[in-house]
């Protein structure tokens, strides 16, 4: 191998490795800017929200989409859950600072996310995980006249 192809891999495996520095710098960055973001309308209202990051294609978001729907009908009013389509925001990054999807994002009251969850999580689950950070969504709660 002669010594100017030997430069020129070496300038490529170097250029490789600073653009796979940058991308995930830009990642990071995102996810900053993602966890910033303004207040929504629903922190304004007060209410806590569940946001799923998903495809329409993907099988676990498939599994996810009832779940969101009952979760939904069930606590309209006290929690406010949204679905974010990637196929309406194909190129990377994700929204939200997701990095897999299925991924849902919880966001309490005031706008602030306090935690978030990769793949399939169950109805349960999601329940009793907002039952930690102090949001009780339990069925007990819910009246069965709808007030």
């Amino acid at each position: 191998m002669t010594k100017s192809v030997r430069i020129l891999i070496f300038v490529l495996v170097a250029a490789a490795a600073a653009a796979v520095v940058a991308l995930r710098a830009h990642g990071r960055k995102e996810q900053t800017k993602a966890a910033t973001a303004p207040q929504s309308a629903t922190a304004e209202k007060g209410l806590p929200k569940l946001v799923e990051i998903g495809g329409l294609w993907c099988i676990p978001c498939q599994l996810m989409a009832p779940i969101m729907d009952v979760i939904k009908k069930e606590q309209e009013g006290r929690l406010e859950v949204v679905f974010v389509p990637v196929e309406q925001n194909p190129s990377p990054p994700l929204p939200y600072g997701a990095r897999v999807i299925p991924t849902q994002v919880f966001i309490d009251a005031s706008g602030r996310e306090v935690w978030r969850h990769e793949g399939f999580i169950s109805k349960d689950d999601i329940i009793a995980k907002w039952k930690e950070f102090g949001v009780d969504l339990s069925s007990a709660n819910i009246s069965s006249t709808g007030d």
